[in-house]
């Protein structure tokens, strides 16, 4: 309801605003995907489901580099709000 009321504003940047949701949607991305790769390796939580040794490191490489495209996300986007 409130979305709706601030895009009837008369000038407000909704593109901006877009990108703006995109990004924090982003920046919250590796967080959870760090949690949810130590959920699965949680014998207790998953049992015989854990992930091997091959699959951590695949997830882990997923998650570091979800971080550094996060980061450059941030950058990028900082750089043009500010430009």
């Amino acid at each position: 309801m409130i979305g709706g009321g601030v895009i009837l504003i008369p000038g407000f940047p909704l593109v901006r605003m877009i990108l703006l949701s995109q990004v924090i949607n982003g920046v919250m991305l590796p967080f959870v995907l760090i949690f949810m790769v130590l959920i699965v390796n949680r014998k207790s939580i998953m049992r015989d489901w854990t992930n091997s040794p091959a699959y951590n490191g695949v997830a882990w490489t997923a998650v570091v580099t979800m971080i550094g495209l996060t980061l450059v996300l941030v950058g990028i986007t900082l750089r043009d709000l500010w430009a």
